[in-house]
């Protein structure tokens, strides 16, 4: 598939803003916690992992951080995420925000 420059352009904008400088893109997919979810089950209903184990996994490397003043933490499996919270998820840097 052939893109124009513009959008050449726009992608590699992007790029350099998340991976380069370690910006959170503009638009970051949002998603409602079900009442008593867990995070590994979040994040599979999110996309974001293929399976609950990939979920645990990653948590455990530290894979998966919380925005907050200082930067970004890495957090547990018991995080209890609140609304607002925004989260990186893997080294590809796949956001989420919790609504």
């Amino acid at each position: 598939m052939l893109h124009d420059r513009s959008a050449a352009e726009n992608a590699s904008i992007r790029f350099d803003s998340i991976f380069k400088r370690k910006e959170k893109p503009e638009e970051i997919s949002e998603i409602i916690p079900l009442q008593g979810e867990d995070l590994p089950s979040l994040l599979l209903r999110a996309k974001t992992v293929s399976s609950k184990s990939e979920a645990r996994r990653l948590i455990e490397q530290g894979g998966v951080r919380v925005e907050n003043d200082s930067g970004w933490t890495k957090i547990t499996a018991t995080y209890s995420f609140k609304r607002g919270d925004v989260l990186k998820v893997g080294k590809k840097g796949q956001f989420l925000r919790i609504g």
